[in-house]
């Protein structure tokens, strides 16, 4: 999910539909956005190249996999107020959301595409 497909939920402007809930963990104020670190209650994804990351930087993919969930970032309007610690809610634009096969790296599409039901 990129950064531009998530907003601070509480926001007039955040689309409707799904929700991710987590905790802030870090809020970059940039004036005409903040950039929102928060985790969520999920697992990482855990590839070769994370792994291969993970050793880089002197960890292990266990490190990840232990962790406390998951770390998105969202791109929220400036008027959002949520601050590091609380509580936040994300709303998601699924039109944007892409799918990855773990163990090739592959985009996973609907082959169907244009078809009608």
């Amino acid at each position: 999910i990129r950064p531009e497909h998530l907003e601070d939920a509480s926001l007039e402007e955040a689309p409707d539909g799904p929700r991710l809930r987590g905790t802030m963990t870090l809020r970059e104020a940039l004036g005409a956005e903040v950039m929102a670190h928060f985790t969520i209650d999920a697992r990482p994804a855990v590839t070769d190249e994370v792994r291969e990351l993970a050793h880089d930087a002197g960890g292990t993919a266990e490190d990840l996999e232990q962790g406390s969930g998951a770390t998105l970032v969202g791109r929220f309007g400036a008027q959002s107020r949520v601050g590091a610690g609380e509580a936040v809610e994300a709303a998601i634009d699924t039109r944007a959301l892409h799918f990855f096969d773990p163990d090739t790296g592959l985009g996973i599409y609907d082959e169907r595409k244009g078809a009608t039901s």
